[in-house]
């Protein structure tokens, strides 16, 4: 029972990227920005990259919301995007 009750509160996605998809596990609580930063590191990104998720609709997720606030599903697929290093030019 007290499993059933942890798998109720977890929520497995498919993020898909440049290299490659990625079947994870995530809190239903997890902000995007951590399931971002589970994805940059599992794949290997720069940390000093930008990244984004989005939505099979192409909706791009606030970092600062949650999984379960867009009413994911189980086997749902979101779209890992590289939006490459930020470039600072100076004055």
């Amino acid at each position: 029972m007290n499993y059933e009750h942890e798998h109720d509160q977890k929520l497995t996605i498919l993020i898909e990227s440049t290299q490659g998809d990625w079947e994870a596990t995530f809190h239903k609580t997890a902000k995007i920005s951590e399931v971002i930063e589970a994805t940059r590191q599992h794949f290997g990104f720069s940390h000093e990259g930008n990244y984004q998720l989005k939505l099979a609709t192409g909706e791009t997720m606030r970092p600062e919301r949650t999984l379960v606030s867009y009413q994911l599903k189980d086997g749902d697929h979101l779209t890992f995007v590289d939006l490459g290093v930020a470039v600072s030019y100076g004055g």
